[in-house]
């Protein structure tokens, strides 16, 4: 991914940026090797809160764990990705993902490496979507790549929580078409940028990217558990502010850790009928 908290503290320094190391297939090759400052309005103090809020050297490691820095930098990584979808997709005859006004993209961030087995992934209770969903939205397209570029990592379970998603939709708000889509990787990432409204799945780093580069209207759900065993996990933390038209919610996630509570096992190759009811049952009712 590329490295948004690098981008955001050059920009806030008023700096110019220069990519490491270079990007050489697909999408990423379009993005600039350099960016000069001047996309967002310098702001020293920001960067000395990044530097204060994320001491420990891990919280580096991906932009989610420290919520500094690109939090107030989002108009850079607005022009920067859009601009290289644009000119990736122009020179390789592609055509970027299209919507109309009240639209909603639903990331589905579900497989075998992330379902009640890793601590900053977890399902989102299905009444988070109807609560924030625009009063306009007719359509409801959920990324899920099933039969995309995640195809290797299908695992039932997900496809049950997809499915039973969209029988929630229907049962609530009948005048919703939901459709479930998936595609090459660019394409997906895309959908994620271009949405008019826009709910991430959990820590992924892939929706966070997309996310900060949308210019619509996005919900993203906390950035980890925040009950979690972890020093660094409160709920200030893990849902910083960011704009108007961008909001980390407090939202009901079956994290790994309640899941265990619940008395549901984690981490399993094949997860039991009986266990996989209990957490539909779950999205369906929280």
């Amino acid at each position: 991914m590329v490295n948004i908290q690098g981008l955001s503290l050059a920009q806030l320094l008023g700096f110019r940026y220069r990519y490491q190391s270079g990007f050489e297939d697909g999408l990423l090759a379009s993005l600039p090797a350099v960016v000069e400052p001047g996309l967002v309005c310098p702001n020293a103090s920001e960067v000395v809160r990044a530097c204060q809020e994320c001491q420990r050297t891990d919280l580096w490691e991906y932009n989610m764990n420290c919520p500094a820095g690109w939090t107030q930098a989002r108009a850079a990584i607005v022009n920067v990705t859009r601009t290289a979808i644009q000119t990736w997709a122009a020179a390789n005859g592609k055509t970027v993902p299209a919507f109309e006004k009240g639209d909603v993209v639903i990331q589905v961030r579900c497989a075998r490496d992330t379902l009640l087995s890793h601590p900053m992934f977890g399902p989102t209770a299905f009444s988070h979507y109807l609560k924030y969903m625009p009063a306009d939205t007719r359509r409801v397209f959920a990324v899920y790549a099933h039969h995309g570029h995640n195809g290797p990592n299908v695992y039932p379970p997900c496809d049950r929580i997809v499915e039973a998603m969209g029988r929630y939709f229907a049962a609530r708000r009948p005048d919703l078409q939901f459709s479930v889509v998936s595609g090459e990787l660019w394409e997906d990432f895309a959908r994620l940028v271009y949405a008019p409204t826009l709910f991430k799945d959990s820590c992924s780093s892939f929706g966070h990217w997309a996310g900060l580069s949308s210019s619509g209207r996005v919900f993203f759900t906390q950035m980890g558990d925040p009950t979690a065993d972890m020093p660094f996990r409160d709920l200030k933390f893990v849902t910083p502010t960011v704009d108007s038209s961008f909001t980390f919610v407090n939202t009901s996630v079956l994290w790994p850790t309640l899941a265990q509570r619940l008395g549901m096992a984690l981490d399993q190759e094949s997860m039991p009928e009986e266990q996989l009811a209990r957490m539909l049952q779950w999205l369906e009712t929280n």
